[in-house]
């Protein structure tokens, strides 16, 4: 197993529970997206993760569509994660831009 897989395979718990951070989620689905070991890895543990769980409850898995559908909405969430802090950072030079003509105004009046 390469060093990228060991890193990418201990993401995958964080992963499951959607607590990666935007660079790290973006780095894990571009890597699951590419390696076929990966990507087995992460349907294993998926079963795990989500199988016992819905045994628990009684409800059917499809591990191969409900794993896509994971991914899909990683994917969409990680997106909207990007959106969000593109426009924090859109106000935020706002913002710097107000004080700086604020404070010329303020200064040269």
């Amino acid at each position: 197993m390469a060093a990228d897989c060991r890193t990418f395979t201990k993401m995958i718990p964080a992963f499951l529970n959607d607590s990666l951070r935007i660079r790290e989620l973006s780095a894990f689905l571009a890597h699951i997206e590419t390696c076929p070991a990966c990507r087995e890895e992460l349907a294993m543990q998926y079963l795990l993760y989500e199988g016992l769980q819905r045994v628990e409850s009684g409800k059917t898995l499809d591990l191969k569509k409900d794993l896509e559908d994971l991914i899909a909405q990683a994917g969409k969430r990680l997106s909207a994660r990007q959106l969000l802090l593109q426009a924090a950072m859109g106000t935020e030079i706002i913002t710097i831009g107000l004080v700086i003509i604020l404070t010329y105004v303020i200064f040269t009046a």
